[in-house]
Order: C-alpha cells, then sequence, then structure tokens
C-alpha cells in the first residue's frame, strides 16, 4: 500500500466515515476513494491539498509519511475544537448585535425625555 492510500484510508477509518461520506467532504466519489485506498488511483494534487487542509496536516507530511493513530486522532481533535471556537464566536457575534440593539433603543428613549 502506498503511502498516500494508507494516509487516505487512516484519515477516513478515524474519522469513522464511509467512503461516501470521505468523499463527499472533497466532492470526489466513493468508486475513487476505494481506488486511491486499493493504490489503483492517486488523487489530483488539488484533492491532496483539500485534504491536507480539511485535516491540517502538511502536505510533505501526508506525501511522505505513513500517519499513526496518535497523529490523525490529533488532527481530529484540533477540527474539533476549532469548531467549537467559531460556534462560539459567532455566537458573541450574535450576541454583541443583540445587546447593541438594545443599547440603541434605550439611547432613543433617553433622548427623547
Amino acid at each position: 500500500m502506498s503511502i498516500i492510500a494508507h494516509n487516505i484510508k487512516k484519515l477516513r477509518t478515524e474519522k469513522g466515515l464511509s467512503q461516501q461520506e470521505f468523499g463527499d467532504l472533497f466532492d470526489i466519489n466513493r468508486g475513487s476513494i476505494g481506488s486511491y485506498e486499493e493504490n489503483r488511483a492517486e488523487p489530483k494534487l488539488e484533492t491532496i491539498l483539500k485534504i491536507c487542509e480539511y485535516f491540517n496536516l502538511s502536505v510533505d507530511d501526508f506525501l511522505t509519511k505513513k500517519l499513526g493513530v496518535k497523529i490523525v486522532q490529533e488532527t481530529v481533535q484540533n477540527q474539533e475544537v476549532g469548531k467549537a471556537t467559531l460556534e462560539k464566536v459567532l455566537s458573541l457575534e450574535e450576541r454583541i448585535k443583540d445587546l447593541e440593539s438594545k443599547m440603541d433603543k434605550i439611547s432613543k428613549i433617553i433622548n427623547l425625555n
């Protein structure tokens, strides 16, 4: 098994994704993912870049090193932390807008008196 084939399968299985689900993330059909994992084909550079960006991996590591469970779990955890942080930021932005709107209303009421 080539390094790329190994790494795609390792990322997919550690993330708990089917070949279809993994392919959907990168707009690739399930058959192509199977071909990559079985070393019958190699992904385009554009696809490799998308995978590396999604999993926060260096292209060099993805192409030259067999990823182990620890590395994959760390990338998955980092990704989950990033999503949680983004959700918190968006929630705070909404709360700030709400408070600004309320302050605006209060200011208008004060200015009327």
